[in-house]
């Protein structure tokens, strides 16, 4: 498995309206796998993280790859 990056929304930019684009949560195209996972992480965020990372339109997206 390759890496998933899913991390919380670093302190210091927290609470400010602009942030800086979330890095790609895959590193290629993701296995089945690496999605669930991904889905696990994301739920595992804050709510402020979870929108730097997209909100429900990313949950949605990655939801979508697995059907």
């Amino acid at each position: 498995m390759r890496e998933v990056n899913i991390k919380p929304l670093p302190e210091n930019l927290r609470g400010k309206r602009f942030k800086p684009l979330t890095a790609p949560i895959f590193s290629g195209p993701p296995t089945r796998e690496e999605i669930e996972l991904a889905l696990a992480l994301f739920e595992e965020l804050d709510a402020e993280s979870q929108e730097w990372y997209g909100g429900a339109a990313r949950i949605e997206g990655l939801r979508a790859k697995l059907r």
